[in-house]
């Protein structure tokens, strides 16, 4: 570590991983997955909003408490799906593949499977 603070890696004085474009290099662009993975949050949530309220809409017959169970679903599966999406591994491209490559361990002995 020759005189680093503790807890600094070396990469961490890197200048590309500041996200500040550097002379001579080309500037990160994300995918177009990245840039529509916002978007598609907000229409799940949105599906899922109308769903339910549309279900207490013909449930109760009253257009306010629909409208309060729509709005709480939506901000709720707004929420559970941004948590599940920020747990989710980056993956290969294969579908078949655990994550990453260099990610998959062999299984443990003595784990069944026979």
């Amino acid at each position: 570590m020759s005189g680093d603070a503790p807890g600094r890696m070396p990469e961490d004085d890197d200048p590309d991983l500041t996200g500040v474009p550097q002379p001579g290099r080309p500037a990160y662009t994300p995918t177009r997955r990245e840039l529509f993975r916002p978007a598609e949050l907000l229409g799940l949530s949105a599906i899922v909003g109308v769903v339910v309220g549309l279900t207490v809409l013909l449930s109760t017959r009253e257009f306010e408490v629909a409208v309060v169970f729509a709005g709480l679903s939506f901000i709720v599966a707004l929420v559970v799906f941004a948590m599940l999406a920020l747990t989710a591994k980056p993956g290969t491209g294969d579908p078949g593949s655990p994550g990453r490559p260099g990610d998959h361990r062999p299984p443990r002995a003595g784990s069944g499977g026979h």
